[in-house]
């Protein structure tokens, strides 16, 4: 199950139907500061140490990250269309090659701030795939946001 983490501003509605074109089962929406009236999954995000940490059910994913300390403290590594460029590529790259061997789970989102900003799930599993996941690594890099977020879409 494919679910992406996507940064609105008072455009829900628009991602929903984006994702539902995209064959996206299900979003998170982060927000600056935790909603009170959200009828959504939804999650906070914030800047640490020059990344972006999503904090999702108390479970904090780091996108951005430069070291491989900074994503072995948080527990997971994000993997974003939005935040790879230029040396971004070569950084996630060598991060996904680290968590491999330390067993570090890779959660794949687009992050994105519109609704085109969105990727399908084929999108998602060919970058990994480039960025050195095998294609059955991938496959469960897009499912380890169900896992973190539990039973809310099932």
């Amino acid at each position: 199950m494919f679910i992406d983490i996507v940064i609105p501003q008072n455009n829900e509605k628009a991602f929903i139907s984006m994702a539902g074109k995209l064959g996206i089962q299900g979003l998170v929406f982060l927000y600056k500061s935790a909603p009170k009236d959200c009828k959504h999954s939804s999650g906070i995000y914030q800047r640490e140490n020059g990344m972006f940490v999503a904090v999702i059910n108390k479970v904090k994913v780091a996108f951005d990250a430069q070291t491989p300390d900074q994503f072995q403290e948080q527990g997971y590594l994000g993997v974003s269309f939005s935040t790879i460029s230029g040396k971004g590529m070569k950084n996630a790259a060598r991060n996904i090659r680290l968590c491999r061997k330390s067993k570090i789970k890779v959660v794949a989102a687009s992050l994105a701030t519109t609704p085109f900003g969105m990727r399908s799930a084929h999108d998602f599993s060919s970058l990994l795939v480039c960025l050195g996941m095998t294609p059955g690594d991938a496959k469960k890099a897009l499912g380890e946001l169900s896992e973190i977020i539990g039973a809310t879409f099932k």
